[in-house]
């Protein structure tokens, strides 16, 4: 078979519980407005900051501050995306880790403070949904970027999403998965985890666990758990290239409920035990098709990975 185009792939999608300030309507248009949001229930790290896009058709009445269900098209955010931030806001744009289009929102109207209406300390945490080509596999190790007691099985996959920021952008924008399975999950006690293929085209969807950023504080990584996992056809393709994770920066944000900062200290431990490098490849040939047209696939096993310091 040839090898399925990048662009052939749709994305993204996040389902979450928005904390929004900062609303605003965006230069020559009546109806696009923009929100500064906060996604909590993340453990072992603040919560994740996104600015969010939404095409007011029904004009709705936003506050200055509020919350919101919504469902969005994401991808991460780059350094060349235009904002369109308040400049007496604490907020820059380094602080964003995901920038997307609304497509579905309820938004409650509260008579209560956002801190009295919404219990912080119990929200669930945000659902990611990607389509794409599994890039690398790992199977059953100890991943000191992800904070378990027990192995895992991770995968990786870069998903390709347009969204309203990347207007006029020939480069297409991408949200770098690393999925993992948990072995002490009891659906896995006696086959193990469905870890796929490299070059597998899958449907992944799980809670956000973390978000690793980049020096420069573009995110480079983005970890989920898998919850749900379907393959999307029995032919595999190339798999394209992903970002290694790095350590990451902080963000100022007007809401905070805890009143501490966690996600220095997690994104220092991540950055701390976390390695890119892997151990010897094993080759895997997926199949004679497409050995006969493309390089063959390097997929890796190993029990652990760990980085000295």
């Amino acid at each position: 078979m040839s090898t399925v185009p990048h662009s052939a792939f749709t994305g993204a999608c996040l389902f979450a519980l928005a904390v929004y300030e900062n609303v605003r309507r965006l230069p020559k248009s009546s109806l696009h407005i923009t929100f500064n949001c906060q996604l909590f229930g993340i453990l072992k790290r603040d919560p994740v900051v996104a600015s969010l896009r939404y095409f007011n058709k029904e004009k709705y009445d936003f506050g200055t501050m509020g919350a919101m269900i919504v469902s969005v098209n994401i991808t991460k955010r780059t350094s060349d995306m235009d904002l369109h931030l308040l400049f007496d806001k604490p907020l820059v744009d380094v602080d964003f880790s995901i920038i997307g289009d609304i497509y579905w929102i309820c938004s409650f109207n509260l008579t209560l403070a956002i801190n009295e209406a919404v219990d912080f300390m119990n929200v669930t945490q945000p659902m990611i949904s990607v389509c794409s080509v599994i890039t690398e596999n790992h199977k059953d190790i100890s991943d000191k970027s992800i904070y378990l007691n027990s192995n895992i099985s991770t995968f990786h996959i870069d998903t390709t999403q347009y969204t309203l920021y990347a207007t006029g952008n020939a480069t297409l924008l991408t949200l770098p998965i690393k999925a993992f399975f948990r072995h002490d999950n009891a659906h896995y006690t006696h086959n193990g985890p469905p870890l796929p293929h490299c070059g597998k085209i899958v449907y992944v969807n799980g809670p956000l666990y973390n978000v690793i950023d980049g020096p420069d504080g573009e995110p480079s990584l983005f970890i989920i758990e898998v919850k749900n996992i379907d393959p999307l056809a029995d032919e595999s393709v190339l798999p394209v290239h992903h970002e290694p994770p790095t350590e990451g920066l902080k963000h100022n944000f007007a809401l905070n409920p805890f009143g501490i900062g966690t996600r220095d200290q997690a994104q220092t431990l991540s950055a701390a035990t976390h390695t890119n490098a892997p151990p010897n490849a094993v080759e895997v040939v997926l199949n004679d098709a497409l050995s006969s047209k493309g390089p063959e696939l390097k997929c890796h096993k190993t029990a652990s990975i760990t980085k000295s310091t």
